[in-house]
């Protein structure tokens, strides 16, 4: 290379001949009084480059590399990451060139999304375009969006972005190209050294040494210490290797590994780990992926995540033919759905859980079906269905002697009473409820102090229900709860409004509004703003009467302590 320089430089033959050092030297005189732009394309590594660089202060060297290059004296490294959307899709419609792009705007915004900001794809799938008049963008990004081919539909001439991942692939040792291979079958978006060494095999220390050297070749990303991922790109060809170089190799190990290690920074991985164990059919995996992480789900912000794994058991246990277990996770699925506020569709689920229970005469698995159906039917106002179901709820948990359940029956069957207007059937429900929790995870006495504290506001015990809507919103914030806070947000609010307070009503309720809205409890978006709007009414109206429990503020006061009731328990209780 150095001989060629000096050749274009003009430098005489026979002064292009000798030793590496020699080179150098005439190289740095014969540009030490130019003004120069040197590109180094594609350079290898700092030994490479050393040699290339001048000495003189006119010159600039750009230096484009795979790998980083940061041993270099004096140099400013600019990592180069994918292009955000705005700018790949200027680059893909001036590449394109043509009106299908203005024709089809969200065509061209999906194959930009598909192409993951990377430049040489987005050229790549202008180029196709371009090449196929009849094609919309629409029609392009289709068939993009088959993760099994769209590295081969980003081929054009002599471009493909497959090539320019092999040129890196075939530059890494055997065991940085293992952790890489399988790296890329990790189910979720970003993961830690740990997850990578139950994925590749190895020792831990080998393989998170094996991920920085990948990053150094920007075949990974690491978005935070100890944290890494693969661009989309990347990690369909890494799965496509996989599948050539060790077609047995299957995630088994790591799918266990998950199970134990769900309270890790790998909690947001479980979702897709259990999607993936159940398409693998490692249908054990998956439910012991859901059951290990069930008890860590302890907030409504998390009922996506319950529902999605939930489901994924309910595919595991069908297939594995045992209906125990799917009637325990229909159960679940019935309550995230209801909890996210779909409460018609999750009657289904919860009235297929107590056929199954019927049909296996598993008092159990009815017993806790009977009380999400219940909840449920409370939610569509069938009270007297839903009090059938929840007192032979209540029945069952009393002969089966299973004191936590109970408590959550009587929560849901409280709640029910109140929401019904007769507090006077509610509280005795209530009150056995808190002496039972002395045998019980307490876990639940949040909702029980809620639901008591309704009852009695009814009855006109107002001191008391004060006290004890205090204590449930101290026990919700110290264990972190914002489900139950947000709901004693609401008591204390219509507590509030019972005293004309409407302004600290108001204030409660709004910050209730934003708790939900931020956990996505779509029953208790809708409860609160019922009751910010109910407080809103009443301030317009001063001269109107508001006696400590109205029946309008006692049916939004019920429902919203009671919009909970599937919760009691449900988002700390083991399955």
């Amino acid at each position: 290379m150095l001989a060629r320089f000096l050749d274009r430089l003009g430098v005489p033959e026979d002064e292009r001949r000798g030793g590496l050092d020699d080179l150098a030297a005439r190289y740095r005189s014969a540009v030490a009084d130019r003004q120069m732009l040197i590109v180094l394309d594609n350079a290898h590594d700092a030994a490479q480059v050393r040699p290339l660089l001048p000495g003189g202060p006119g010159c600039l060297v750009i230096i484009t590399s795979r790998r980083l290059i940061a041993d270099l004296p004096h140099a400013v490294s600019h990592p180069l990451g994918g292009l955000d959307h705005a700018d790949a899709r200027e680059l893909f419609v001036r590449a394109a060139g043509d009106s299908r792009v203005d024709d089809d705007p969200a065509g061209v915004d999906r194959i930009v999304e598909l192409c993951g900001g990377l430049p040489l794809a987005v050229r790549i799938a202008a180029a196709r375009l371009k090449a196929r008049p009849a094609w919309s963008p629409s029609h392009l990004a289709d068939r993009l969006v088959d993760e099994r081919r769209r590295l081969t539909e980003l081929e054009h001439e002599d471009l493909a972005v497959r090539s320019s991942f092999e040129a890196s692939y075939r530059e890494l040792s055997e065991e940085d190209r293992l952790v890489f291979r399988r790296a890329g079958s990790h189910p979720g978006r970003v993961f830690g050294p740990a997850a990578a060494t139950a994925l590749a095999g190895l020792d831990e220390e080998v393989t998170s040494a094996s991920l920085e050297r990948l990053v150094d070749m920007h075949l990974v990303e690491s978005p935070a210490p100890d944290r890494y991922r693969l661009h989309d790109l990347l990690r369909l060809f890494a799965m496509g290797r996989l599948a050539d170089e060790e077609p047995a190799y299957t995630p088994a190990s790591y799918l266990d590994w998950l199970a134990a290690h769900v309270r890790t920074e790998e909690r947001e991985n479980v979702v897709a780990g259990a999607r993936h164990a159940v398409a693998a059919g490692e249908y054990e995996a998956a439910w012991r992926i859901v059951t290990a992480t069930h008890p860590l789900l302890t907030d409504s912000a998390d009922h996506p995540d319950r529902l999605a794994l939930w489901r994924e058991a309910a595919v595991a246990a069908k297939e594995l033919g045992d209906e125990a277990r799917r009637a325990r996770a229909l159960r679940w699925v019935s309550s995230a759905t209801r909890n996210a506020g779909e409460v018609t569709r999750a009657l289904e689920p919860a009235a297929e859980a107590m056929a199954i229970a019927e049909r296996l005469d598993d008092r159990a698995a009815l017993a806790e079906a009977l009380t999400v159906y219940g909840e449920c039917l409370r939610d569509l106002s069938r009270f007297d269905d839903a009090r059938a179901a929840l007192e032979r709820a209540v029945d069952l948990f009393m002969e089966l002697g299973d004191v936590d359940e109970e408590v959550g029956a009587r929560v849901a069957l409280g709640t029910l009473f109140n929401t019904m207007w007769q507090p006077e059937l509610a509280a005795p429900v209530l009150e056995r409820a808190r002496e039972l929790m002395h045998s019980a995870q307490d876990h639940r006495r949040a909702w029980t102090l809620l639901g008591l504290a309704t009852a009695y506001r009814f009855t006109g015990r107002r001191a008391e229900a004060i006290a004890l809507n205090d204590e449930a919103l101290a026990l919700a914030r110290d264990g972190n709860d914002r489900f139950a806070y947000g709901h004693g947000l609401i008591g204390r609010g219509w507590l509030a409004f019972d005293e004309r307070r409407y302004d600290d009503a108001t204030r409660d309720m709004r910050a209730a509004l934003e708790i939900f809205d931020q956990i996505q409890h779509g029953l208790g978006v809708g409860l609160a703003h019922e009751a910010v709007a109910e407080v809103a009414y009443a301030a317009g109206h001063p001269t109107t009467r508001s006696p400590p429990a109205t029946p309008r503020s006692a049916s939004s006061s019920a429902s919203a302590t009671g919009s909970a009731a599937a919760a009691p328990g449900s988002c700390a209780r083991s399955p």
